[in-house]
């Protein structure tokens, strides 16, 4: 069973796609750690886990193609079993970029950035974990 101090920040977490750091207090927490107050009362939005499960894996099953077409980052050329596209994050002539859909995973080897297809989405977009995960599964 999860503490309501855990319960609070993984909500936090949830809805903001930010961590907190180390000993900071974690809004809406009425734990003693986060209030000062000895038996605060418990004010923790409930967040139902399984279904933030399936909506991040259904994120997960998302393409990578259909990723970066939803992007709008160009038409990626096909070599081999790779497909390549000029990469966003830097100045490019040549398609630098490496997408393996097969894998999952792309990379950039001009920047040396690199993920997969929910990692992109909030690099190019510059959006938290949550935000990439609400908008690809939608």
């Amino acid at each position: 069973m999860m503490s309501p101090h855990l319960a609070a920040e993984l909500a936090y977490v949830a809805r903001t796609g930010r961590t907190l750091p180390d000993g900071a207090p974690v809004p809406g927490c009425a734990c003693e750690r986060c209030t000062g107050l000895p038996d605060a009362p418990l004010a923790v939005p409930r967040l139902n886990l399984a279904r933030w499960e399936a909506k991040v894996e259904r994120a997960r099953a998302v393409s990578l193609l259909d990723v970066v077409a939803r992007l709008g980052l160009g038409e990626p050329v096909r070599k081999g079993r790779r497909w390549w596209i000029r990469c966003p994050f830097h100045e490019d002539r040549t398609p630098s970029l490496c997408l393996d859909p097969g894998r999952g995973l792309w990379h950039c080897f001009g920047c040396a950035e690199g993920g997969d297809a929910l990692r992109l989405m909030m690099r190019v977009r510059r959006v938290g974990f949550a935000d990439a995960v609400r908008e690809l599964a939608a």
